[in-house]
């Protein structure tokens, strides 16, 4: 299976990944404390990471690859931005890697501490040919489960609506016949139009 950054990034942000037992390729063991922040922008794939090395607290960035050369192909080690990067997370492990400051980075393998179930279901998913890629799933969802997330999302649903019912009695100093005409107003124009019938309604 193609695995690519975009999965790895979102195993990492995730934890899909087991915790237990993580260590370095130079065998040190790791602990993740903290994944740190998704960055949309340039730079490192996560910022404000926590992560833990034997006793020690390191406090950085991380930043991800397919290989770990690929650290080299997009030319890092010549940019000072990575300096702060304090783990380098790869899906496999054909070089060791150093920074701007010529110091050499943690390696962690993630293909190492990731299920295969985890992968299969991706890729499942992934060549589905349905609009909704995980329509398949539904049936192997444990009834009561789909039960009660039905309802959960019946009763969140239900609070949403009467939060906004309660802005518009308060608006209306806790006139309920005015708060009526201008929810029925608004339910009226449902879906695209809902706030345009409610300023009318008001």
């Amino acid at each position: 299976m193609l695995v690519t950054e975009n999965l790895m990034q979102f195993i990492w942000k995730l934890r899909l990944f087991r915790a237990n037992g993580l260590h370095s390729t130079d065998g040190e063991p790791l602990a993740v404390v903290h994944v740190g922040q998704y960055n949309t922008d340039s730079g490192p794939d996560f910022l404000m990471s926590h992560i833990r090395c034997k006793d020690n607290d390191w406090f950085g960035h991380v930043e991800m690859h397919i290989q770990s050369s690929d650290w080299d192909r997009h030319c890092h080690q010549e940019d000072t931005v990575y300096n702060n990067v304090i783990l380098h997370v790869v899906w496999r492990n054909d070089k060791v890697i150093y920074r701007n400051d010529g110091t050499s980075i943690p390696t962690l393998v993630l293909s190492e501490y990731v299920e295969q179930h985890l992968l299969e279901r991706y890729s499942t998913m992934m060549n589905a040919k349905s609009s909704i890629p995980c329509e398949f799933q539904l049936g192997s969802i444990d009834l009561f489960k789909k039960s009660m997330w039905l309802s959960t999302l019946a009763v969140e649903r239900l609070e949403m609506k009467v939060q906004q019912v309660l802005l518009i009695l308060d608006q209306f100093n806790t006139d309920w016949e005015k708060t009526l005409w201008v929810w029925i107003c608004r339910c009226i124009g449902l879906k695209v139009n809902a706030d345009t019938f409610q300023e009318l309604g008001e």
